[in-house]
């Protein structure tokens, strides 16, 4: 989310963003002459987060392996056994639609379709809306 103001007759903007780990960054512009020109960085610094350009790491890894390994690293270790199952049902989910896809080519858009299309929502409702993209 963008902020924009005027300091001292200049515009400034400050964009946050989050990180991997989740942690909340900021990046900041001041100096702008016109509202115009602040709004314009604003948008290209704001379009860079879905581009994965700020605050996201480029991956090669298929989605499905992405979330077998959040599911053995953060899940398998604290999870009881029946609901270790349901987590290892979704993996099948998620390899069977999304199959070789890779992370970065997944748009949030498509996966948020996706979840709304499923006739199981106990399948996916609770582990995949857990995770972080």
């Amino acid at each position: 989310m963008a902020s924009i103001n005027k300091r001292n007759g200049k515009w400034s903007v400050r964009v946050s963003f989050y990180d991997k780990f989740g942690k909340r960054h900021f990046k900041n512009k001041e100096g702008f002459n016109r509202k115009k020109e602040a709004e314009a960085w604003a948008n290209e610094i704001e379009q860079g987060k879905f581009d994965e350009s700020i605050g996201k790491t480029k991956s090669h890894a298929t989605f499905s392996d992405y979330y077998l390994n959040w599911y053995q690293t953060f899940k398998a270790p604290i999870l009881s056994e029946a609901t270790k199952r349901r987590y290892l049902i979704t993996y099948k989910e998620v390899k069977t639609y999304f199959g070789e896809s890779k992370i970065t080519g997944i748009s949030r858009l498509q996966w948020q379709i996706t979840s709304l299309i499923r006739t199981s929502p106990e399948t996916f409702n609770g582990s995949l809306f857990m995770m972080d993209l």
